[in-house]
């Protein structure tokens, strides 16, 4: 009989190419310009396979270290200063050179090296901040929570926001936003797994402490340029209400079933939705409501069968839960945020799962991200469920033998 995790695995891969799918039917049908039917699913394939050798390859470095007891805060900080270290060599070489740039552009140029920061920002979120946050939390555990391990563990998670903070700084408010938001969570699930559970620590010390990160995240985000004077002007910038008047005609417009006759005659609305990746609008123009409501049951039920992969009855035994916790809420935030962007209602504009430009790419990273932490999760299940059989038991069920 195949496992539930396995079998939960299967399907999210079938949901997942349901968004590939889909992904390929908004473009192919609404941009000016696409890579063709097979373009996406090129990529998708592509970027899963990579993200399975690399990652493999990151966990295989991680783990020896944490067998040979080099987990502690001291190294976790090392790694966070000679980051910082190497931020500011950077940073110093683009203020001197044309041929750097760390932090003044949207994109990371190191000579003839140049990556657009939108590919590196669900690195950033889903591993590198999360397995430093996993360590130091892990370091401050080995180091029986004296109070050296906790001031040197709070200084490195401060200081990765504080980076992440700095490498995202030129964005659209929105993206540090949305880092402040994963981050809060990362570290919350942190604390919840390693800290609180500790006898010696006072539980009310562990939540003040969270609500003082959380009100450092805030802080560093009322630094950004504002755009006007309102929370939607903050969120999305000053076109917000010329978004808002196309989202209500096709509200308003759409039909039950199939496209209103009303949103096939606009010219304004076929302008309107060239080159826009939202499912949600993009459906309500070619499907109808029903296609929406469908739609919004497909992304609940996968995200409901990515908390089964997750594995939460193993929270406490699991090696790197914090990255496959990191990689859901990336999910969750984009399906949750993004579907009440789609209508209007709230101005978060994140792309819905596998609906952005890049998103083709990152988002198959963070899914990829959480059948590893499935796969992890089926070898605890084999060794929780093993069952102990006596030598009697043993010899006579398969040996066939028979004692007089």
């Amino acid at each position: 009989m195949m496992s539930k995790i396995l079998r939960n695995s299967f399907c999210s891969i079938l949901f997942y190419v349901g968004f590939i799918w889909l992904h390929t039917f908004i473009r192919l049908s609404s941009y000016t310009y696409n890579s063709g039917m097979s373009g996406y699913i090129l990529k998708a394939s592509i970027t899963v396979v990579a993200t399975v050798f690399y990652y493999w390859c990151f966990i295989g470095i991680l783990d020896p270290l944490e067998c040979l007891g080099k987990v502690n805060t001291n190294n976790s900080s090392m790694i966070c200063d000679f980051i910082c270290l190497f931020m500011t060599v950077l940073l110093v070489l683009e203020l001197s050179t044309d041929s750097i740039s760390i932090i003044g552009e949207q994109e990371i140029r190191i000579l003839w090296f140049s990556i657009s920061k939108k590919y590196i920002f669900d690195i950033f979120a889903a591993i590198l901040f999360p397995v430093i946050a996993e360590y130091t939390f892990k370091g401050m555990i080995s180091e029986k929570l004296n109070y050296k391990s906790i001031a040197r563990g709070i200084i490195t998670i401060l200081m990765m926001s504080l980076i992440g903070y700095l490498l995202f700084f030129v964005m659209n408010n929105i993206w540090l936003v949305d880092l402040a938001v994963i981050n809060i969570s990362t570290v919350t699930i942190g604390a919840i797994k390693y800290i609180i559970p500790q006898k010696e620590i006072k539980k009310g010390n562990v939540i003040g402490t969270l609500i003082l990160y959380a009100m450092a995240c805030v802080l560093f985000l009322s630094f950004l340029s504002s755009k006007g004077s309102s929370f939607s002007e903050f969120m999305y910038g000053t076109e917000w209400s010329q978004y808002s008047e196309g989202v209500r005609f096709i509200v308003k417009n759409a039909s039950l079933f199939g496209t209103s006759k009303a949103l096939l005659s606009s010219a304004y609305i076929h302008e309107w939705l060239v080159n826009r990746n939202n499912y949600i609008l993009q459906l309500l123009f070619y499907g109808g409501w029903i296609a929406v409501v469908g739609l919004i049951v497909f992304m609940a039920l996968f995200l409901v069968l990515l908390i089964q992969l997750l594995g939460l009855k193993n929270f406490k035994i699991h090696r790197h839960q914090l990255i496959y916790i990191a990689s859901f809420s990336i999910l969750a935030i984009r399906t949750i945020m993004g579907t009440l962007y789609s209508f209007a209602i709230l101005p978060y504009p994140v792309a819905l799962p596998f609906g952005g430009t890049n998103s083709i790419i990152t988002d198959s990273i963070i899914f990829t991200l959480i059948l590893f932490g499935a796969w992890e999760n089926f070898k605890y299940e084999q060794l929780i469920t093993y069952e102990i059989v006596s030598p009697y038991i043993f010899l006579t069920k398969e040996k066939n033998i028979t004692f007089s």
